[in-house]
């Protein structure tokens, strides 16, 4: 059973997020959008599925990085191959201070009509027949390149899912910790009001009307303070999905934190792998393939060329004329060339430290988010424990309250901590689940589904 977020929330933050939540994901089945560009506020329930289309739809990192990814494929097609021959047209009219020859030479002392007006049009074509291979390393580098930028894209859907579930898991704790701070509430303004009734019987000292009246204007700070919080996460989540105003929360519908953590443990040497490492990895074998080309440009080039012309004057026929040939060209010296081999090895170090540095902050922060969630459940597991003795604690000085053999003071203070540990323990069940969506985030596994899946959203 799915709940709808409810506007009032209770008791403070500090302790249900006490090890810090954290968050990024991609990937979403196509269906309508139910809040095409441009809405204020939808008139409908907003679902985490609904949520993370949207997004994929509108995130402007998505957007960007996938026009990087088609521009990268367009620089790797076989239209940018350097073996394809260029082809150009030329056409040309000229007058000279004194005539020139029309046409070259065609017999031995013949000599070719002259004229001051000359009117040309031409068709040249070039083709490289060999450069030992630095056409091929350039287009190796291009896909390469569009590799990387493939990944990128990857990761940048993966970044938007994983904020986009970030905000679904914090709304989700904040409904749970809502809904026990709220019967607290109710009991304490019930309390409050017997011991109104007792003390004006005199059965009870004036002082502990006091202290009620003081824990209750603490649980109703915390439901505002709380409220707040809501807003602010819902104000953050509209501007993830680009709408004019934040929808209301009370048309959020939020998935149910498990009562038990039924995920598997994280592995503790996970591979390090994901789109940080794969775009890393791709980038170091365009920088490769580029020193290559740059290398290469050193070496000769040999070219077929030919060339198809036609000239006129007045007064004289069009004459047509052609050319073929091959053209070999030795570079001699070339500064640039020089240069450029120099500056493509420097990128070549330069994107072997990259890769080095991706995959030691992959790594580190698998093993870190690991360490995250063992603490996590070991603090659960505490705390069931703890909360099983406070529930214990206050029933008993319930009773013993009810017979006048506790203090209302020694009531509220086992009260307040049993209220306190159980949203610690909502925080931490919160805990394992981003630390879950941010390690599937890091290794490439995430998608909407997986989001779904992981935040029982799929049920």
């Amino acid at each position: 059973m799915r709940r709808t977020l409810r506007i009032g929330m209770a008791t403070s933050l500090a302790s249900a997020w006490a090890l810090g939540l954290a968050g990024s994901v991609a990937g979403a089945s196509a269906h309508q959008d139910p809040f095409p560009p441009g809405d204020s506020v939808p008139g409908v329930v907003l679902t985490l599925q609904e949520a993370l289309v949207r997004s994929l739809k509108v995130a402007p990192r998505v957007r960007q990085w996938r026009a990087s990814r088609e521009a990268a494929e367009a620089s790797a097609g076989w239209l940018a191959s350097a073996y394809l021959p260029t082809v150009t047209a030329g056409v040309s009219l000229s007058r000279t201070r004194f005539p020139t020859t029309v046409t070259p030479i065609r017999e031995p002392g013949i000599f070719p009509p002259l004229s001051d007006q000359i009117g040309e049009a031409s068709v040249s074509a070039a083709w490289t027949a060999f450069d030992f291979g630095r056409g091929r390393e350039a287009r190796s580098a291009a896909r390469t390149l569009a590799e990387a930028a493939g990944a990128r894209e990857t990761q940048a859907r993966i970044e938007t899912v994983e904020t986009v579930a970030d905000h679904f898991v914090q709304l989700a704790v904040l409904a749970e910790v809502e809904e026990a701070q709220g019967a607290r509430l109710a009991s304490i303004r019930e309390n409050d009001v017997q011991v109104r009734a007792l003390v004006d019987e005199g059965r009870l000292p004036a002082v502990d009307r006091l202290r009620i009246a003081e824990v209750l204007l603490e649980a109703e700070a915390d439901l505002r303070s709380t409220r707040e919080e809501v807003w602010r996460v819902v104000a953050s989540l509209a501007s993830e999905l680009a709408l004019d105003e934040p929808p209301p929360p009370d048309r959020i519908r939020v998935p149910e934190l498990p009562g038990e953590i039924l995920l598997p443990a994280l592995d503790p040497s996970p591979p390090v792998r994901g789109p940080l490492v794969d775009g890393a990895e791709s980038r170091l074998q365009a920088a490769d393939h580029e020193a290559r080309q740059a290398r290469r440009a050193l070496l000769p080039e040999l070219q077929v060329v030919g060339r198809q012309a036609f000239r006129s004057a007045p007064d004289i026929s069009t004459d047509g004329d052609w050319a073929i040939g091959l053209q070999l060209r030795v570079p001699l010296f070339r500064g640039d060339a020089l240069t450029g081999v120099q500056v493509r090895n420097a990128h070549v170090r330069e994107r072997a430290a990259e890769l080095e540095g991706a995959r030691s902050a992959v790594g580190t922060a698998l093993r870190n988010l690991g360490a995250r969630e063992r603490d996590a459940r070991e603090r659960i597991r505490v705390l069931d424990a703890r909360i099983g003795h406070l529930e214990e604690a206050y029933r008993i000085e319930t009773a013993s309250y009810g017979e006048g053999r506790t203090t209302l003071a020694e009531l509220l203070s086992t009260e307040a901590r049993l209220a306190g540990a159980r949203a610690e323990r909502l925080g931490l069940v919160g805990t394992v689940l981003l630390v879950h969506l941010r390690a599937a985030s890091l290794t490439g596994e995430l998608s909407a589904t997986t989001a779904r899946h992981l935040l029982g959203d799929d049920r």
